[in-house]
């Protein structure tokens, strides 16, 4: 049973109680059935809508103040006027590149890294499922690879584990979640580097419905594959075909 589970039941129990006592007070018999089962719904979401409420609150009051220790050195880099400077460092990094930074910022789900481009790198306390034990700390000068890119908070997002990168032209679009397919031959599904390499990626292959790629892994040797028909999203099911 998780928090959510646990707060609505609850919720329904103090409905329950609540509603079959003002139901009974107001028309008796009748109005204890009806007011029980209006408490025990209505409790249910009250309980549900107030662990989401706090959940909310905690994660606005973390992104402000990550932001808040972020500024001096990074300025409003979340902003709409950055807008332009984002697109600029999305398309100068590229994924699967090793970039080297300094840590200028140590947060419980990992550590924000000044890579010298005007915009914060989080290297990820979670990575591939996993809690990773070697993060460096403040002050620290760490290497990793780039991942992709939190639009959302306008951040470059790092990882110390070897992917299987998708490259059109050798320049990769995204990466896959998991090992391509026995023989590259069958359906795989991707995350996008949402930068203008993936869009015109995409604009390609809903041209010629069939773009040539390579799978690329810094333990492997390259794969030539096709691939087909994608989703339309900024990431999703694709269908690959070996060459």
């Amino acid at each position: 049973m998780n928090l959510f589970e646990l707060a609505g039941l609850l919720g329904a129990g103090v409905g329950l109680v609540t509603g079959a006592w003002l139901g009974h007070d107001h028309a008796g018999t009748v109005g204890l059935m009806g007011g029980a089962v209006a408490g025990v719904v209505g409790g249910f979401a009250s309980g549900i809508g107030a662990v989401a409420g706090m959940f909310g609150i905690a994660i606005f009051q973390e992104r402000w103040t990550k932001r808040f220790k972020l500024a001096p050195r990074f300025r409003r880099y979340w902003a709409r006027r950055q807008a332009a400077s984002w697109a600029a460092v999305k398309d100068r990094l590229v994924g699967g590149e090793t970039v080297r930074g300094r840590v200028v910022l140590e947060a419980h789900y990992g550590r924000f890294l000044d890579l010298g481009v005007g915009f914060p790198a989080l290297l990820q306390a979670v990575d591939s499922g996993g809690l990773v034990s070697d993060l460096p700390h403040l002050g620290d000068d760490a290497e990793a690879v780039v991942l992709e890119f939190d639009d959302a908070n306008q951040e470059i997002v790092l990882t110390r584990s070897h992917r299987w990168w998708l490259a059109m032209d050798g320049v990769p679009v995204g990466y896959l979640a998991s090992p391509p397919p026995e023989g590259e031959n069958g359906s795989a599904y991707y995350f996008a580097l949402t930068n203008s390499a993936h869009a015109e990626f995409r604009e390609r292959l809903a041209r010629e419905q069939r773009v040539t790629c390579s799978l690329i892994h810094a333990q492997e040797e390259p794969r030539s594959v096709w691939i087909e028909q994608g989703s339309g999203r900024p990431g999703g099911s694709i269908t690959m075909r070996p060459r």
